[in-house]
């Protein structure tokens, strides 16, 4: 049952609200730890996290395995509480938006795996099925403005995704899983010592006919790499490839969604998606400095054919990227100090099946400087990076954008007692237009003669400020913030061209929050509630199309580390359908609220998970169009599934 007005989600946040307050003041009293709950463990610049816990989720190895989770995709949507879509091109991987950006929520969001940045140059999004869940140590999930140490593209927030570094071996496991709408998957990882080498080899495959007609998707890929360690030095070797083939459904009606129809107007309608990647990442350390230098190729093509429409398309993207990142940590007096410098380039050539090609060249220099003082808890940094770019269309397409952006950033935290930390932060984030960004498509016959946007780089002024206090019962983390953006980078009112926006804002409260009720039952919130909108121009005071408001909560029953349940209850708000920037359209993209149930138990060497997603079977769906309830622009979510699964560790 969905909840239908602002009130009913009033009423859950006061419960949840009301809940807490009974739980925290029993709790002040008690004796605490330190805020080392949170352990960021960046292999890049180590930085302490500690120090800006409140800005940073962690999920570690452990809460992966003890909720079962068969993907890094999963396991962060069932521990942040972030809005996310679905995938119309198939795959299992869920399109991620931590703050609110809606169409383009994967542009403003940078993805690392150990540090090495993973954005394609496309809309798609950053497919991670490619990681095997049980290579990773922790997920890193950080929100806000990062533009200074990661580039283009982090307004929204980083995901750092921590693989072993020690490897996995030696040993390994088998998995599967299978569900109704036809779900089947196999997984096998194995790892072994060899000498000073880690060796770990992983494969996946996925069939599912899915919710929809023509969506039946096969999904496999496989992972090969190798770690050197000696002493203070390591070398890590790796490569990915991934295919994926799907149906492509298309869009339904209203009424065709009312009535839960299966339906697909586009039968035969298919698409293919190759990727594969190479890493080659060597870290050490010279006199007092650690580094870390790596390069990574990854090329990518993608098939579409539209045989309702008669036409097909193909992208092919070859892209390079190379890294060097060094820190010193010292000590001046009193004082700690970081310093952290770094050089980035990077270099993409997507080419059309039009033979129009789109190449962009970036290099970018960087630096930041810590200072910590512990008698008063007190940590402050600043950063800079300055940023060059060059993008240029040629043959059926002719256009360019020079760049040059210089990003600067800072930050205080404060540790005032071992439960209580504040902080706050300021600085400025930009991103330059994708790919897909840059065309305009002539098929929905709206592009001028000349169909290349030269689309000016979205920049934004972020500023967020937090506070966290923790107990041995209890974590609780508020933050604050606000992006000003302007030339933000978006879809049309036609859904057919890429534009910037006139001056927009988004900005909003979050609070996390996790409670021990007593030694088998815990609680685990999420509630944000945003503002997202635009302050001047044509649309000045119009909300933007992403949902406002969102709740999760989780109720954990834990018998003993290998055996528990959990329930997850999920509600977003209402929100207007992408173009609707007047507010004239009467339809908007109903809220919804889900409730999952997920069962992990391990016994020996075998872990096994069921679960239900979507208990009630609610009827909902995250993409949507067009305004016109007779468009076919409705791409319902799945109804009530369920899945049961086994891995065995060997």
């Amino acid at each position: 049952m969905a909840f239908q007005s602002s009130h009913a989600h009033r009423a859950l946040t006061g419960v949840v609200l009301a809940f807490t307050l009974l739980h925290i003041i029993p709790t002040m009293a008690q004796t605490t730890p330190t805020l080392g709950e949170v352990v960021v463990q960046d292999v890049a610049s180590t930085q302490d996290p500690r120090k800006f816990a409140a800005r940073t989720s962690v999920i570690t190895a452990e809460d992966i395995r003890q909720m079962g989770a068969n993907s890094v995709n999963d396991a962060i949507l069932r521990s942040v509480g972030a809005f996310s879509k679905l995938n119309t091109a198939g795959g299992q991987d869920r399109l991620i938006d931590l703050r609110g950006f809606g169409e383009t929520s994967g542009s403003n969001l940078v993805v690392l795996v150990d540090g090495v940045r993973q954005n394609e140059s496309d809309m798609d999004g950053n497919n991670l099925s490619w990681i095997p869940i049980e290579a990773v140590q922790s997920i890193e999930v950080t929100r806000g403005g990062s533009s200074v140490m990661y580039g283009e593209g982090a307004t929204g927030g980083v995901i750092n995704i921590i693989t072993h570094q020690k490897g996995i071996g030696p040993g390994g496991q088998l998995g599967f899983r299978v569900g109704n709408f036809g779900q089947r998957e196999t997984q096998a990882t194995v790892g072994q010592q060899v000498g000073d080498w880690a060796l770990m080899a992983s494969g996946f495959k996925r069939m599912s006919d899915n919710h929809r007609d023509n969506f039946r998707t096969d999904e496999q890929s496989v992972l090969l790499q190798g770690s050197w360690r000696k002493d203070q030095n390591k070398l890590t070797l790796r490569h990915a490839s991934q295919v994926l083939n799907s149906g492509l459904p298309g869009g339904m009606t209203e009424a065709d969604f009312l009535s839960r129809s299966r339906v697909s107007y586009k039968p035969s309608d298919n698409g293919k998606t190759l990727a594969e990647s190479w890493l080659a990442s060597l870290a050490g350390t010279t006199h007092s400095w650690n580094w870390v230098a790596d390069w990574t190729h990854r090329r990518k093509t993608v098939e579409s054919n539209y045989v309702a429409d008669s036409y097909a398309t193909k992208t092919t993207t070859p892209s390079d990227r190379w890294g060097l990142r060094a820190w010193q940590k010292g000590q001046l007096g009193a004082f700690s100090t970081q310093v952290v410098l770094g050089l980035d380039a990077e270099s993409w050539k997507q080419t059309r099946l039009d033979e129009s090609r789109i190449e962009q060249n970036m290099q970018a220099a960087y630096g930041k400087f810590e200072l910590g003082h512990a008698p008063s808890g007190l940590t402050g940094f600043v950063g800079a990076r300055r940023t060059l770019a060059d993008k240029k269309a040629s043959a059926g397409l002719d256009g360019g954008v020079l760049d040059r952006n210089t990003s600067a950033d800072g930050g205080l935290s404060w540790v005032m007692s071992e439960r209580s930390q504040a902080y706050v932060y300021r600085g400025n984030s930009f991103r330059l237009a994708n790919a897909d960004e840059y065309v305009c498509y002539p098929v929905y016959g709206t592009c001028a003669a000349n169909p290349v946007n030269t689309l000016a780089p979205q920049r934004s002024q972020d500023t967020e400020l937090g506070y966290q206090f923790t107990t041995a019962q209890m974590r609780q983390a508020v933050r604050v913030y606000q992006h000003k953006l302007t030339h933000e980078i978006g879809l049309d009112q036609n859904n057919s061209s890429n534009i910037n926006y006139d001056p927009t804002v988004h900005k909003g409260v979050e609070w996390d929050q996790s409670l021990r009720l007593n030694s088998n039952w815990s609680l685990k919130t999420q509630v944000a509630s945003r503002d997202n909108r635009f302050v001047a121009g044509t649309f000045a005071g119009q909300t933007m199309p992403a949902p406002q408001e969102s709740i999760q909560a989780q109720l954990t029953h834990a018998w003993n580390n290998n055996a528990r349940l959990t329930w997850t209850t999920t509600w977003f708000s209402e929100q207007r359908i992408p173009g609707d920037f007047a507010g004239t359209c009467a339809s908007k993209i109903p809220s919804f609220n889900t409730h999952d149930l997920f069962y992990f138990r391990q016994v020996a060497q075998w872990q096994w998970t069921a679960g239900v997603r979507n208990l009630t079977n609610e009827n909902h769906y995250t993409v949507r169009t067009r305004c016109s309830p007779t468009s076919r622009s409705i791409y319902p979510e799945a109804g009530r599934s369920f899945f049961v699964g086994g891995k065995y560790l060997f």
